[in-house]
């Protein structure tokens, strides 16, 4: 919905960090990464080439673009198993021919992983320098102390309202397909008719 309307990348990205921010009240920071890269150059990036246009398919392919990016957490989340006791770490390999989703892993390069000793909690390092953006786009305040204890005090209500939030975007979509691109047989023109 943010990539429809008509704003400058800069706009776009203090648009979705601000949504992060105060509605689900995380930083996403692979995501964040990987929409700035989208919102800098959309012709760069095949993985979200199907929802582009926004129609019937676009909550289907939003849900498996979810899917592709819990995958990607999922493994980098496999490095803390131990096989065998005497282990230290465990490497994961993906092979995929889904160059779009190939893409995406390129786009937030890991440039180490911390592992409490002997337990399963890891934090990943990005190679992307986060700073040059948070510059670049002038997202300081979302990156203060202040805004970090500000989404720490309210994720508990972001959880809670999940739902609602997660509804009220798809009602969006829907409403989007049917009335901005007049598309026929849309699953809100459904839901009307029923």
């Amino acid at each position: 919905i943010i990539n429809k309307e008509k704003k400058s990348p800069k706009q776009k990205i203090n648009e979705l960090v601000s949504f992060m921010h105060n509605s689900i009240f995380t930083m996403f920071d692979r995501e964040l990464t990987i929409a700035i890269k989208f919102y800098e150059n959309q012709n760069e990036l095949r993985f979200f080439n199907k929802v582009i246009n926004i129609n019937a398919k676009t909550l289907t392919q939003l849900s498996n673009m979810a899917w592709d990016l819990a995958l990607v957490r999922l493994l980098e989340q496999s490095y803390a198993i131990r096989p065998k006791v005497e282990a230290d770490f465990f490497i994961s390999y993906f092979l995929t021919f889904d160059e779009g989703l190939a893409q995406i892993i390129d786009c937030y390069p890991l440039k180490a992983i911390l592992m409490l000793n002997k337990s399963e909690t890891l934090q990943v390092i990005s190679n992307v320098d986060k700073t040059k953006l948070v510059e670049k786009y002038k997202l300081e305040e979302y990156f203060s102390v202040e805004a970090h204890q500000f989404r720490n005090e309210n994720r508990e209500k972001g959880k809670e309202n999940k739902r609602i939030l997660q509804s009220d975007l798809e009602e969006r979509i829907k409403e989007y397909a049917y009335k901005e691109l007049k598309i026929p047989g849309t699953v809100y023109q459904k839901q009307k008719k029923i």
